[in-house]
């Protein structure tokens, strides 16, 4: 996983350098921005962390939470109005064993939601947005215990219906190339990543 996320940044990297954009106000219309970011947390795999760490009747106990690994891409309508699409992947995974076996149990959650971002900055480095979508999520749970209710080819859980409201900027180190933070409900309270725009 650390691979793909390396070699994504790296190649959005080298799209941003091989870019050119000169203006004195950072969103123009015609602009694209793309964003990629690692948001906390995601709960669902919070709670199911905490509830495996506190089984009292297996042992060998792992748990992990990878959180949310996002990608977001906007095509700027006007100079202060983006559409766009965010697509996040969160994974809870979990081994445990008792006296009949090893077992694993986990979550795997696909979130898109279509977006609107009104950016309200006139500077050519910080880029300060208002963001709101909705669309559609997944999560699905999976276990190799033949005493847990979610059979092997695991079952979906949750509201499929997606909506975000958000409040970030982007901050821009040269014309192309900069980070991006973001505080919102729906999704992870908090990311932030690399920002590129062109």
């Amino acid at each position: 996983m650390k691979k793909i996320i390396s070699a994504i940044l790296l190649a959005g990297l080298l799209i941003g350098i091989s870019t050119s954009k000169t203006s004195a106000q950072q969103t123009e219309q015609g602009d694209i921005q793309l964003n990629a970011y690692y948001g906390y947390p995601y709960i669902v795999g919070v709670v199911l962390k905490t509830w495996v760490e506190e089984l009292d009747s297996v042992s060998n106990i792992s748990a992990s939470n990878t959180n949310h690994l996002g990608f977001r891409g906007q095509y700027l309508v006007s100079d202060k109005v983006g559409l766009g699409i965010d697509y996040t992947f969160s994974k809870f995974s979990s081994s445990y064993s008792d006296n009949s076996g090893t077992y694993t149990f986990d979550a795997t959650k696909h979130r898109a939601t279509l977006l609107m971002n009104v950016h309200f900055g006139s500077s050519d480095k910080l880029d300060p947005f208002f963001n709101t979508g909705v669309g559609y999520k997944t999560t699905v749970l999976k276990s190799s215990d033949p005493n847990n209710s979610y059979s092997t080819s695991g079952a979906a859980f949750s509201i499929p219906l997606s909506v975000r409201v958000g409040l970030g900027m982007n901050y821009f180190f040269t014309e192309n190339i900069g980070m991006n933070l973001e505080f919102g409900l729906g999704g992870p309270l908090i990311q932030g990543g690399l920002a590129l725009a062109f």
